[in-house]
C-alpha cells in the first residue's frame, strides 16, 4: 500500500514538469513568429522605397499631375578626356611675342545738358457761351372772379294800395338775408340811386375801420355791381278776408298774403328764369276792421310775415343752397 502512494506521487510531479515545459515552449514559438512577420513586412517596405527612389520617371507625371515639378536624380555622364587633361603651358616666347593691347581711345567730354525754361503758358481765351433766354414763369391764371350780385323787381298791391317800387322795408330785409343768412354771401343792388350797400348786423363794428379798407372782405367789383348776374322778380297780392264773428260778435279779422317769386340769371343783356315758386301766409289779428279795403297797418303786417316766408324758401333755392 505504501509503495503504490509513493508511485502516484512521482508521477504527478513529472507531469507537472512537462506541463510546465510545455507552456515556455509554445511562447518562443509565437514570439519566433511575430518576429518573421515583421522582418518581412520590413524588408518588403525596404524594397518598395528602393524601386521608388531609382526611378527616372517624375512623380507628378505618375501622380497624372504635370504642374507639379520635382528634381529629378539622373547619374552624372563621365568626364571627357580633353576636359580631363590639364592645359598645356605656355612659352615664354609665345608671351613675349603676344601684341600689347590696344588703347581705348578717350570718351569726348559730354557737355552739360542745358535745360530750357518752359514757356509761359498763354491763357486759354474763354468764350462766353450765348445765354439762354431767362423764361418767365408763366403768369399766374386769372381767378374768375364769381358776380355775386343781385337785382330786385318788386310789383303787386297791398290791399287797394300799390307797393312802392323802392320800399325801404322789402330792400332792406331782402339785403340782410343775401349778406349774412345765405349759405354763400351775396349783395343786394339798392335803386333810386343805383349802389350796393353794406347792411351790419345790430352791434357790430365797421370791420374795414383802421385797416385802410373802405369795404369788408367778399364785396363785389365795379364789373359786377354794374351788371348784376341775378334777379330776384317778386309780385306780392296782400289781401282783406273778413271778420271773424263768434255768436254775432265780431272778435278779429283775416287778412292774406300771396307772394309769387321768380329767380332769373343774367343771359347777355337780358335775365332768363332759372326758378320760380309762390309764398302764401294768412293772419287772424284779433281787432275788427271797418274798412272793407281792410287796415293798411295789418296789411303791412301780413306782407311782411310773408317776406320771412320767402327768405326760408330761398335758402334751398339755386344758388343759396350750399
Amino acid at each position: 500500500m505504501a509503495a503504490r502512494k509513493r508511485y502516484g506521487s512521482r508521477r504527478s510531479v513529472s507531469s507537472r514538469y512537462r506541463s510546465a515545459r510545455g507552456g515556455s515552449g509554445d511562447k518562443t514559438l509565437f514570439y519566433c513568429i511575430i518576429g518573421g512577420v515583421i522582418f518581412v513586412f520590413g524588408l518588403f517596405i525596404f524594397v518598395v522605397v528602393n524601386s521608388t527612389g531609382s526611378d527616372s520617371q517624375p512623380v507628378g507625371s505618375l501622380a497624372g499631375n504635370e504642374s507639379v515639378t520635382t528634381p529629378k536624380f539622373r547619374r552624372l555622364a563621365p568626364p571627357d578626356e580633353a576636359a580631363a587633361l590639364p592645359p598645356e603651358p605656355v612659352s615664354r616666347q609665345e608671351r613675349e611675342e603676344a601684341p600689347p593691347p590696344e588703347e581705348l581711345p578717350e570718351p569726348d567730354p559730354v557737355a552739360p545738358a542745358v535745360v530750357q525754361e518752359p514757356a509761359p503758358a498763354v491763357p486759354r481765351e474763354e468764350v462766353p457761351s450765348p445765354r439762354e433766354p431767362v423764361k418767365k414763369p408763366p403768369a399766374p391764371a386769372a381767378r374768375e372772379v364769381k358776380n355775386t350780385v343781385f337785382s330786385m323787381l318788386v310789383t303787386g298791391k297791398l290791399g287797394s294800395e300799390k307797393i312802392p317800387a323802392g320800399d325801404i322795408r322789402t330792400w332792406s330785409r331782402i339785403g340782410y338775408f343775401l349778406q349774412h343768412e345765405a349759405a354763400e354771401q351775396h349783395w343786394l343792388e339798392f335803386p333810386n340811386p343805383s349802389r350796393v350797400p353794406v347792411i351790419k348786423k345790430e352791434g357790430e363794428k365797421d370791420k374795414a375801420g383802421g385797416k385802410g379798407k373802405k369795404f369788408p372782405d367778399g364785396y363785389p367789383d365795379l364789373a359786377s355791381r354794374k351788371k348784376p348776374r341775378h334777379r330776384l322778380v317778386i309780385h306780392v297780392s296782400a289781401s282783406f278776408d273778413g271778420d271773424i264773428e263768434f255768436s254775432g260778435t265780431k272778435t278779429g279779422s283775416k287778412y292774406s298774403c300771396r307772394l309769387d317769386c321768380s329767380l332769373e340769371e343774367r343771359k347777355g343783356e337780358s335775365f332768363q328764369s332759372t326758378g320760380s315758386f309762390s309764398v302764401k301766409t294768412n293772419t287772424t289779428p284779433a281787432k275788427v276792421t271797418t274798412s272793407k279795403a281792410g287796415d293798411p297797418g295789418l296789411l303791412r303786417e301780413v306782407y311782411f310775415t310773408a317776406l320771412e316766408e320767402l327768405c326760408l324758401e330761398l335758402l334751398g333755392k339755386h344758388p343759396f343752397k350750399s
